[in-house]
């Protein structure tokens, strides 16, 4: 097993961060979504949307194991700045036997890191409240937070 590589992600990344995305909702959201909503997720589609965002500029940074994507992160000019942030985390999924070994945190920084070199001095996310876990996660890295 190799250490984990994180570097920004490629359009060659999409598959696997489709395949994270998914998984990571079916695992972080169930009993929060819909099952209905969790059942129409599709790789095909999530891949799809995956390579052609991927084929921008983009922030979008992910943590590679053993040649795979285990993890993904991405961060953006916040969408609303009127909140007082400057930029925003857009997304953090790590599929679950990730969760907890420092893959999210190295993740994390590398997002902050990227966003700090495009002049942004503060960022926020958005985080449904029922989704403890990401909360916990988010307050030890005392990021702004919307709860929806």
């Amino acid at each position: 097993m190799t250490a984990p590589l994180i570097r920004l992600a490629t359009p060659d990344d999409a598959t696997g961060v489709a395949r994270v995305h998914i998984e990571s909702w079916h695992s972080s959201y169930k009993g929060i979504v819909p099952d209905s909503y969790l059942a129409t997720l599709d790789v095909a589609e999530r891949t799809n949307r995956w390579h052609e965002r991927l084929m921008q500029p983009h922030m979008v940074f992910v943590a590679i194991e053993d040649g795979k994507v285990q993890g993904f992160a991405s961060g953006l000019a916040s969408r609303e700045p009127e909140l007082g942030y400057t930029a925003e985390l857009g997304a953090i999924y790590l599929y679950k036997q990730q969760q907890g070994n420092g893959l999210g945190t190295a993740l994390f920084e590398a997002v902050v890191e990227h966003v700090r070199q495009q002049g942004h001095t503060s960022m926020h996310l958005w985080v449904l409240a029922e989704n403890t876990k990401a909360n916990a996660f988010y307050q030890r890295r005392e990021i702004g937070r919307a709860h929806v």
